[in-house]
């Protein structure tokens, strides 16, 4: 069905025409002894094959090409560079799905490309490609540079094509530029700072042929110098802090002078001054890099370092007896100055030459602390010795409750350690303790549910006094209810 001759009695026929039908469909029928069967076969034409060139987009790339196949319903290719007229040994062929191909020189060439598919006729399709010199625009990116030094010099290369022009963009505002083509034999810029330096390469007759490449150059700032200082005055030991300010965009060391003869190298530091007197600090400042300087600054202000007064004391006398127990404290020192001492027993005087009764004996530490007229202290220290105790005990108490003598307590100062033992007649304990403001109030022990009776009795007071000398007082009282 579809074909010429239409029909056929061999058993192989052959010559039959379809023409440009996309289907057909063949039956045979075989006959014997009045039987017969049949067959049918019937075909459809594969689609086309479409041949197709991606356009061409990139332009002075090389002499080499990347040809990008869009071709449709193909199982093979025949590419024809179209280089047979310019001097190649023989027109240029590839099979490749995508070849890649090196011209002998530059030009447009006509590039044919036929698509092949089974049971289809092939596809043929052309296109013109422009070969032109690699443009690649590229210069050395001068190394950085202080500000106050900077003139940068740069040289570009783009194409061995002599048509190809040069445009540079510096990237930011400058105060002097000296550009020859591809040269550019100096440029200063109006402030420090990185900028994209571009340079643009065109070959004008040529479509598409312009390209820019970009690189940053650094114009570094000046460093600078400086710090503060506080305080700028005060009592020795006085702490100083130098704040550094000094500004480097490059690596930096430092060292502190501080007039006292000694230095440091930290970039910002506490310094004590020990001793009084006027300094003055110095810093040194040295930048590495790409950017070398040595700056130096002393400070406007100097430091002064107060005067401390002199101090000292004398005790008369530095031992006295718990019965006398005054002590006269004097200045020792030549200056102008308020005193102030503390007598090692919790209290207090203001004044220069003051007198001081202990009511405690003891060993005990008199701090002095002087002021001058500039606020700045100092400190001395004496030693007085306060001995001897004081004991007194009541020989008889009228524990009878009406308020008056009631009960028996010994009076004791100046001790570390006490114990009151109290005894009757036949040596039996009676009240003991161990705190001397505790008194006895006649009882038997220290429950306080019996009474002693009227009577004698013993006691025995035993103590250390601030001295560490044990001590033991003894004698007799007596209850009268």
């Amino acid at each position: 069905e579809g074909g010429f001759p239409a029909q056929s009695v061999a058993a192989g026929p052959e010559g039959i025409d379809f023409g440009d039908t996309d289907s057909w469909t063949a039956t045979v029928t075989v006959e014997n002894h009045g039987c017969d069967a049949s067959a049918a076969f019937s075909w459809d034409a594969p689609p086309n094959p479409v041949a197709a060139v991606e356009d061409q987009y990139q332009f002075c790339t090389g002499l080499s090409f990347d040809f990008v196949n869009e071709s449709t319903n193909a199982t093979s290719f025949l590419w024809d560079f179209g280089d047979a007229d310019v001097g190649s040994p023989e027109e240029g062929t590839s099979t490749d799905v995508n070849p890649t191909f090196t011209y002998a020189d530059t030009g447009t060439y006509l590039v044919t490309l036929t698509a092949f598919a089974d049971y289809a006729c092939p596809d043929v399709t052309t296109a013109d490609v422009e070969i032109q010199y690699l443009l690649e625009p590229a210069f050395d990116t001068p190394d950085p540079d202080c500000f106050n030094d900077h003139l940068f010099s740069m040289t570009g290369t783009a194409s061995v094509d002599e048509t190809t022009q040069y445009t540079w963009d510096f990237g930011g505002a400058t105060t002097y530029e000296s550009v020859e083509g591809p040269m550019v034999n100096g440029v200063i810029y109006a402030s420090p700072g990185t900028y994209a330096v571009s340079l643009t390469a065109e070959v004008p007759s040529l479509t598409g042929c312009i390209q820019t490449y970009t690189a940053e150059v650094t114009a570094i700032a000046e460093p600078t110098i400086d710090f503060d200082v506080a305080p700028l005055s005060g009592c020795p030991p006085l702490a100083v802090t130098v704040t550094n300010q000094s500004e480097s965009e490059t690596p930096t060391s430092y060292e502190w002078t501080w007039g006292d003869g000694t230095t440091s190298v930290t970039q910002g530091t506490t310094h004590y001054y020990d001793f009084p007197g006027t300094f003055q600090i110095h810093l040194d400042m040295q930048t590495g890099g790409y950017c070398e300087r040595s700056l130096s600054l002393s400070s406007a202000d100097f430091v002064e370092v107060l005067p401390i007064p002199e101090a000292g004391l004398t005790v008369t006398p530095d031992v006295v007896d718990i019965l006398d127990p005054t002590v006269w404290v004097s200045y020792a020192g030549n200056d102008e100055v308020d005193c102030f001492y503390s007598f090692g027993d919790g209290n207090g005087l203001e004044g220069c030459y003051v007198a001081y009764t202990y009511e405690e004996g003891g060993v005990f530490t008199i701090n002095q602390t002087v002021i001058n007229e500039v606020g700045c202290a100092a400190t001395a220290t004496g030693e007085v010795t306060v001995t001897g105790t004081v004991f007194y005990a009541p020989n008889a108490f009228t524990p009878d409750g009406d308020g008056l003598n009631d009960v028996w307590i010994p009076v004791v100062t100046g001790i570390v350690s006490y114990k009151l033992e109290v005894f009757n007649r036949w040596g039996e304990l009676v009240f003991e303790t161990l705190d001397e403001k505790e008194p006895w109030l006649g009882q038997k022990g220290n429950d306080g549910q019996h009474y002693c009776p009227n009577g004698m009795y013993f006691y025995r007071a035993t103590y250390v006094d601030k001295l560490n000398y044990p001590r033991v007082a003894e004698g007799h009282l007596y209850i009268n209810r």
